[in-house]
Formats: structure tokens, sequence, C-alpha cells
């Protein structure tokens, strides 16, 4: 197997070198384990990463299932073009608006890390109709969320990227509801390149995650676990009941 680069312009890597290839251990951990669960015994042909940022768990995903076709997706051009000549993925370039995304056929893996931890809602029913679209019979999706450690960390006054004078209401409306968005400040999205109102941190409840997916008839719950993704994100894992 080649030696595995890293992009210089990786934030996961550029701050934390010593725990990088952490997060991609702890994902492949968690997809075995919801294999498993659903009784999934065929192999992973056609996986599916978005957002795959630079590949930090893109890399682990082609050690632990290395037959498979993998696609990267992110709305970084260059994290896509990165993971494309690296790992030898299919690149697809996102969008703000998942319908719009230009994926093709069907995937037996779609993994996605750190999105929903960072939308609204709404934009949460946009991505979950993709998947639905777009698993396989049978295949997995597997996403991950921002609960109550994250909510802890808020609660210690640790600094976790929104505006100090956000944390008591975005706490309080947590605990009333389960949910809770807030953008982060303008200049940090400038750095990202999202425009205002369209990325924050997401603090959502497994009650609150479990309730959207009981709505999709086609996505059935085989795995939950808190903290369950580089010990500090909740991991979930849905089995498609029918064709995408």
């Amino acid at each position: 197997m080649a030696t595995r680069r890293y992009h210089p312009n990786d934030p996961n890597y550029a701050e934390h070198p010593e725990h990088y290839l952490q997060a991609g251990r702890s994902a492949v951990r968690f997809i075995e384990l919801a294999k498993e669960a659903a009784d999934v015994r065929r192999p992973l042909r056609r996986i599916l990463d978005l957002p795959c940022g630079y590949g930090r768990i893109m890399g682990s995903l082609q050690e632990a299932f290395p037959g498979a076709e993998l696609t990267a997706c992110d709305i970084s051009r260059e994290g896509v073009d990165f993971c494309a000549e690296q790992f030898g993925a299919t690149p697809v370039y996102s969008t703000e608006d998942p319908a719009e995304i230009p994926l093709d056929g069907s995937f037996d893996l779609i993994w996605c890390g750190s999105l929903l931890t960072h939308l609204g809602a709404l934009r949460w029913e946009g991505f979950l109709d993709l998947f639905e679209r777009r698993l396989a019979r049978r295949g997995l999706l597997v996403f991950t969320t921002c609960g109550e450690a994250v909510a802890a960390k808020l609660r210690a006054g640790e600094d976790i990227g929104i505006a100090s004078g956000e944390v008591e209401g975005m706490l309080a409306e947590f605990d009333r509801t389960g949910f809770a968005y807030r953008d982060y400040p303008s200049t940090a999205l400038d750095e990202m390149s999202w425009p205002s109102g369209s990325y924050g941190l997401t603090l959502s409840s497994p009650a609150w995650v479990c309730a959207r997916l009981g709505e999709r008839p086609n996505l059935r719950i085989v795995s939950l676990c808190e903290m369950g993704f580089n010990y500090n994100q909740d991991a979930i894992a849905c089995l498609a009941r029918e064709a995408g």
C-alpha cells in the first residue's frame, strides 16, 4: 500500500496530527458494528464519503474496504481533487443545495461525518432526502451528530466556535426541544467560504434524531451510539428498506 499523504491545507491534520488516524479508525469500527447489527454480509462495493474533506476518513475506508469504489464529495473542490488523486476516488463537487449534487447511481454505504453537526433543521431534510434516494437496497447510511457530549463542553465554558452571547440561549433551546442551531460568526464563515445563515453549530439529542428518522419509513435505525465517533460526536446507522 502506498504511503499515505496529508494535504497541507487539511485543518484536522494541522490541528491534531497525533489524533488524525483515530477518527478514521473510530468511523470504521462503528460501520462494522452497524453492518453486524443490520446483518449486512455482502461486500460494500460503492461507498460515498460526503463531506470527504481532505480524506481523513476516506483513507481508513479504503483500508477497511479495499475492493470498494469510492466517491469523494465536498463543497471544497481542493479536497475532492486531493481525494481523487490520493485514493482513486470518483470526484463529485458538492453544492449548498443537496438536490443539485450530481451523484450517479446508488451506494452500499454513505458515510456522512461532521456535516449535520453544522446545519439547521430544514437543511437536514434536504440531505436526508438525498441519502434516501442514493442508498442501494439494504444499503447503510452512517452519520454523526453533536449531542450531550458537545453540549457539556458548552456548559463547561469551552469555546467551540459560536459567539459567547449565544451559548446560554442555545443550551436552553437544546434542553427544551432536543435541537438547537446557531451560526458561526461571520468572520469564521468568511474563512470557510460559507455564506451567513447556512453553517454553524448544531446540537441534536438522540431522541430528536430518532424522531426525525421515524418520519422516513424507508430508513430503519440499526445502531446508535452516543460519543460513538471519535469519542466526541454521536454516531447513527440506518438501513435502507428499499432500493434508492
